[in-house]
């Protein structure tokens, strides 16, 4: 608790410094996979939610290769963990949460990052306001609801990286979370 209590201290900074327009990165050239792994293996152990089975999947080349780009490694994995958490807390009975990374298609300089879950989906009317600051779905159990910036600051943290985000309901229960990054063109 006292964990997820920092974490929300942390997100609300992060929410005033963006109001303020002083929110920054500190983007270094690194290797996003290690990151994403240590997203994903913060809640694999069971331990965070027993109910839940959280995989990660590598596919194509990443599976095998670097994937370097100019990332702020914190902000990073907080976007990761947020998006994942996101996954367990609107899968309220469990089920198995798919974490995928890929090359996007014709695009060997940009990565896709995937996070589904089996949960409650998102109300339909929702959908266009879901990345807005302090937006709660009326359809979700207020039990289940936050404070309506976890999302919010993940778009911050994927624009700023210069990349895009967008989700989609997915046939028959729970929804999907994309997220595209730029990468090194090697070409370059």
């Amino acid at each position: 608790q006292s964990q997820q209590l920092a974490s929300l201290v942390s997100e609300l900074l992060d929410v005033s410094l963006i109001e303020q327009k002083q929110f920054t990165l500190n983007r270094v050239r690194c290797d996003l996979l290690p990151l994403v792994v240590r997203g994903v293996e913060h809640f694999a152990s069971g331990d965070i939610s027993p109910k839940h089975s959280i995989h990660l999947s590598l596919q194509g080349p990443v599976a095998t290769g670097t994937l370097i780009g100019r990332f702020d490694k914190n902000h990073i994995v907080q976007a990761l963990r947020q998006l994942i958490n996101n996954a367990i807390k609107y899968s309220p009975f469990g089920g198995h949460i798919e974490v995928m990374l890929r090359h996007t298609p014709n695009k060997p300089h940009e990565v896709a990052l995937s996070i589904q879950d089996e949960g409650l989906g998102i109300p339909p009317q929702d959908m266009p306001s879901i990345f807005e600051r302090f937006h709660c779905s009326e359809a979700i159990d207020s039990a289940i609801s936050g404070l309506g910036i976890g999302l919010y600051l993940v778009k911050e943290i994927v624009t700023r990286h210069g990349g895009r985000i967008w989700a989609e309901n997915n046939d028959g229960k729970g929804s999907t979370f994309h997220v595209v990054l730029p990468l090194e063109d090697k070409r370059e």
